[in-house]
């Protein structure tokens, strides 16, 4: 998926031609929605929750359905809540096809989710490559021109009361615990082949892939993959980066014949997604201070 920058910038352009005088601090959040279960996945990754489990989590909370739960919650701190509401649906389905563009091996959108487990990924090009880079510079455009040419304002935030409270507590609920039903029915569709990784004693002669594992420069070489495991590598040199991409088939319960392998440039992507997420951060501090000087 491209990084929290290269949505900021063609997000903007396409919802604020869709829907004239967008406010920029719902079209950016409509950018951070779908992402919001993988940042927390990484936060509740360090305590004892199964690795299995919460991936399967993140990957039902990611999807449209469950995108627009949370862009309903958001909208009711706004006085214009229908218009918020279609701003933020719009920026998350955006988002999710901007992800989709990129080559993900064992990865992509589930779009459908939860009523269709097929992953969406038309795999036109890698994070590293130029159409990747050329959403970042755009970004930083766009990030540069809200600055110097766009209003500040929190003028419709509002704390929801009666009714509106009630609707957002309970779309709070269903976007924190309706994932869970689905986490059997993800696994059975061994979506990001967490059945595949489950099941140690039968995985042998399974495929698998892997998308952004770390590479340990060991003899032989491995592999520590997103379960917190390490997997031996055959049939692959020494790799020249410390993040890969790989297809293979297990030959052992740990050890992975590699069919093809691609090399990622280095932390980049991460980056650009931390300088994303301040721009978000920022101008949302900023609308709040506004907003809270107004009232």
């Amino acid at each position: 998926m491209p990084a929290t920058l290269g949505h900021l910038g063609a997000q903007a352009l396409i919802t604020r031609a869709i829907m004239r005088g967008a406010d920029i601090k719902w079209v950016w959040l409509g950018c951070l929605i779908p992402d919001l279960p993988w940042i927390l996945q990484r936060i509740v990754r360090l305590s004892d929750v199964s690795p299995y489990d919460l991936r399967l989590y993140a990957v039902v909370q990611s999807s449209l359905v469950f995108c627009v739960v949370m862009s309903g919650f958001a909208a009711c701190f706004s006085s214009a809540w229908r218009r918020t509401l279609t701003i933020l649906t719009i920026g998350s389905a955006l988002h999710l096809l901007m992800d989709a563009m990129q080559t993900k091996w064992a990865n992509g959108v589930l779009f459908f989710a939860p009523f269709d487990w097929d992953v969406l990924n038309f795999g036109w090009f890698w994070p590293e490559a130029w159409p990747s880079l050329m959403l970042y510079g755009l970004g930083l455009g766009y990030v540069a021109y809200a600055m110097f040419r766009l209003p500040v304002s929190g003028a419709d935030l509002r704390w929801p009361r009666g009714a509106v409270l009630v609707a957002a507590l309970v779309l709070a609920a269903c976007y924190a615990f309706a994932p869970l039903i689905w986490i059997p029915a993800a696994k059975a569709a061994d979506v990001h082949y967490t059945d595949t990784l489950v099941d140690r004693p039968d995985r042998i002669s399974k495929p698998l892939e892997l998308d952004r594992a770390l590479v340990w420069e060991q003899d032989p070489v491995q592999l520590r993959i997103w379960t917190g495991d390490m997997l031996v590598l055959s049939n692959v040199p020494r790799a020249a980066s410390s993040v890969v991409s790989v297809k293979g088939h297990f030959t052992t319960a740990n050890t992975l014949e590699v069919a093809q392998i691609h090399e990622h440039a280095g932390n980049r992507r991460n980056y650009a997604s931390y300088i994303g997420l301040l721009v978000i951060f920022g101008w949302w501090f900023r609308c709040l201070i506004a907003a809270r000087s107004s009232l």
